[in-house]
């Protein structure tokens, strides 16, 4: 810390600007990805999609899709066309930028061969890890199977437009890429270190938040309103239930959606073990098979699962 300090000093008189400037400058808080307009449009969004699924009385995969759906089309609308995320500098892309097709080409097809192989790891972890095999995690191991082939037979017209745009292409899908090819001389390991930390975020927050929606979205819509607002404490439980059913439902459309032109793509993961273990150490697979039951037994209070089990 002391360092830090001495280094803005260092900096302020070598560039002769007043220590005062550099120390406000210290103090405000990084630009977020998401604008406040695209974050409160989410919001709405999300809550408009929730009533639609209530009074539509649709089907849970269906609830599924609505509650992530239409809050993503239009974070992204809002993203684009009222951010302009696409423009900024920080996203990589230079629309101005115009490769060769046979570049192009050759650089789409390692990346779209190192996504695929990411994609069958990640498919593969949900099928053999023994966490995944509980109940609740059935729906991430079908979706997986279903969704992630799918994707990666998509995925080549994205890679190929942000290839062509990217100012430095050979990013660290590449290098997984030459990896998964054999071509060990150009390989960066530590861009591959890099590809790898950022999908194991996503690969394990990703499984954990899609395994609890069903049964959130479910105690949510199913909710009598009546019975709940009749007394204070079944309130604050319901309350409890629907913001972390708003944090989940957020939360997962912000893994899904780590895209360059959005510029919400991951830049690096931690690289830290204590890190790690500090962020893991309350999800499965680290507290898996060891909850406490706190639900109560009267009926009116029993709302849903989650906000009443804990790791021990």
């Amino acid at each position: 810390m002391g360092s830090a300090i001495q280094t803005n000093r260092s900096e302020a008189r070598t560039l002769d600007v007043p220590l005062s400037s550099t120390s406000t400058s210290a103090r405000e808080r990084p630009a977020s990805a998401v604008s406040e307009i695209t974050a409160l449009i989410g919001v709405i969004s999300f809550f408009c999609a929730l009533i639609g699924a209530t009074y539509l009385e649709v089907s849970l995969l269906q609830s599924i899709f609505i509650l992530l759906g239409w809050p993503a089309v239009s974070m992204i609308t809002s993203t684009i066309f009222l951010d302009k995320a696409h423009l900024r500098i920080s996203t990589g892309l230079d629309y101005g930028l115009k490769r060769h097709r046979s570049e192009v080409v050759e650089i789409t097809i390692t990346k779209t061969l190192g996504l695929g192989v990411t994609f069958l790891v990640i498919i593969f972890a949900y099928q053999i890890i023994p966490t995944y095999d509980a109940l609740n995690y059935d729906f991430t191991r079908v979706l997986s199977l279903v969704v992630l082939p799918l994707l990666w037979v998509v995925s080549p017209i994205y890679i190929g437009f942000t290839t062509r745009h990217m100012v430095k292409p050979r990013d660290e899908l590449w290098h997984f890429g030459k990896l998964v090819t054999l071509q060990y001389s150009i390989v960066d390991f530590q861009k591959v270190k890099d590809h790898c930390r950022a999908w194991l975020v996503k690969g394990f927050f990703l499984a954990f938040m899609i395994s609890i929606l069903p049964v959130n979205i479910q105690s949510v819509l199913n909710a009598d309103l009546s019975g709940v607002l009749s007394n204070p404490l079944p309130t604050v439980f319901f309350l409890l239930q629907l913001t972390l059913l708003v944090d989940v439902c957020i939360g997962t459309i912000g893994y899904l959606c780590t895209f360059k032109v959005l510029d919400s793509h991951i830049r690096t993961a931690n690289p830290y073990l204590s890190s790690w273990v500090a962020a893991l150490i309350c999800y499965p697979l680290s507290c898996s098979g060891h909850q406490v039951d706190l639900s109560t037994t009267d009926p009116a209070l029993r709302i849903g699962p989650i906000g009443l089990k804990g790791c021990r």
